[in-house]
């Protein structure tokens, strides 16, 4: 007698996958602001399960990283076969996945130093989190399913990857995982969950005035050496420019890389697994001008906010 499996998915994991079968991509202008908002607030391993098998399948990695090789123009049909410097600056427009679990450890401790809000301000008006660098928008995807009262945004340079997060963003509407909506700011609007914006970031300079926390996976980002004061490799002149010009308010988590001492302090430095560089160290930090004392002296959130 043959032996008959039977295989029962769970209700939103078949609204997901009929969804993608009625997948219809609409052109979307790059350069302009997309806002979308969760339908329903997933927990984090149903969050991270959407990611790793509907949003980014984990059997496309492959094809993500090589779409990243095309972005920094250094693929096998975009390469003009010159041999790249140690300086070229493609090197350091590179793609990668950051661990969902290690992000939850670097945010979780980050809020637990707080945020400089009131936990009434953070009910009320949200919690403001920038991915700097987002790529395809793994990260803020998995952070605006799983965070109620967060305000997700995520910039990126690259147009190549930028319509890659829109490609995913139209796989979760078509699941129903997300509904869209406009607003004529970017950071006014409460109910914004998950925000995207192409280009460069000081382009984007009020959602970066914004943020109370904002993650950079800055493991091969250009750095100037290693300091002796910290014990770190140091971001370069130019990323510490535009953290201290526009993130001075906000907590700023950098991984493999801190910002300059003379003007950031380290407030707790972190090793998290994370398989694409064997293991990564996050840093927090905030800027000098911030009062550390009184930060410390504020009223602590609560990580399921």
């Amino acid at each position: 007698m043959p032996c008959i499996h039977v295989i029962v998915l769970e209700p939103w994991l078949l609204l997901c996958l009929f969804g993608l079968l009625q997948l219809h991509l609409t052109a979307v202008d790059s350069l302009s602001l997309v806002m979308t908002t969760a339908t329903t607030i997933l927990s984090r391993p149903k969050a991270a399960t959407v990611i790793d098998e509907i949003l980014f399948p984990q059997q496309e990695y492959g094809q993500r990283i090589a779409l990243g090789r095309r972005a920094q123009g250094i693929s096998a049909d975009h390469n003009d076969g010159s041999l790249l410097q140690a300086k070229d600056e493609r090197l350091y427009q590179t793609y990668g996945e950051f661990p969902l679990s290690s992000l939850d450890y670097l945010l979780d401790r980050a809020l637990s130093v707080s945020t400089g809000k009131r936990l009434s301000d953070i009910q009320n008006d949200g919690l403001n989190v920038v991915d700097l660098g987002s790529g395809c928008g793994r990260l803020v995807y998995y952070l605006g399913l799983s965070r109620p009262n967060w305000i997700v945004h995520g910039i990126e340079m690259s147009p190549l990857l930028h319509e890659e997060a829109l490609v995913a963003q139209d796989r979760a509407l078509s699941c129903g995982l997300l509904r869209s909506f406009s607003s004529p700011s970017p950071v006014s609007t409460p109910s914004g969950r998950i925000s995207f914006y192409q280009g460069k970031a000081d382009k984007w300079s009020v959602v970066l005035e914004k943020a109370d926390i904002v993650f950079a996976y800055s493991t091969a980002w250009e750095c100037q050496g290693l300091s002796p004061e910290t014990g770190t490799m140091i971001l370069s002149d130019e990323w510490n420019q535009l953290f201290t010009e526009y993130c001075s308010e906000a907590i700023v988590i950098t991984t493999d890389r801190s910002l300059n001492a003379n003007e950031w302090t380290i407030i707790d430095r972190l090793e998290v697994p994370n398989p694409e560089v064997w293991n990564s160290m996050g840093y927090l930090q905030v800027h000098r001008n911030e009062n550390l004392d009184t930060m410390q002296k504020r009223l602590p959130l609560h990580n399921n906010l």
